[in-house]
C-alpha cells in the first residue's frame, strides 16, 4: 500500500469526522497535496498544503489541530 494514499485517506476521514468538508484535493507539482476545506456551519474556507508523507507519528493530529484552530478563530 502506498503510504501517501494511506495518509490522504486518514486525512479525509478525520476532516469529515469534525463536520468539515474537503472541497477539492489536488496534487501539486512537488508531490504535495493542496486541500480546500470548508466549514459547513460558517461557510468559511481555507487552503491547506499537506506533505506527501508524515514526518512523525503525531503529524496527522497536529495537522488536524491546525485546521480546527483556524476555523475556531
Amino acid at each position: 500500500m502506498d503510504m501517501a494514499n494511506k495518509n490522504i485517506r486518514e486525512f479525509q476521514r478525520s476532516i469529515g469526522a469534525d463536520g468539515l468538508a474537503i472541497v477539492s484535493l489536488t496534487r501539486t507539482g512537488s508531490n504535495h497535496y493542496k486541500a480546500r476545506i470548508k466549514d459547513g456551519l460558517t461557510g468559511r474556507e481555507m487552503t491547506y498544503i499537506l506533505a506527501s508523507s508524515n514526518s512523525d507519528g503525531r503529524a496527522a493530529k497536529n495537522r488536524l489541530a491546525d485546521i480546527k484552530r483556524f476555523f475556531n478563530n
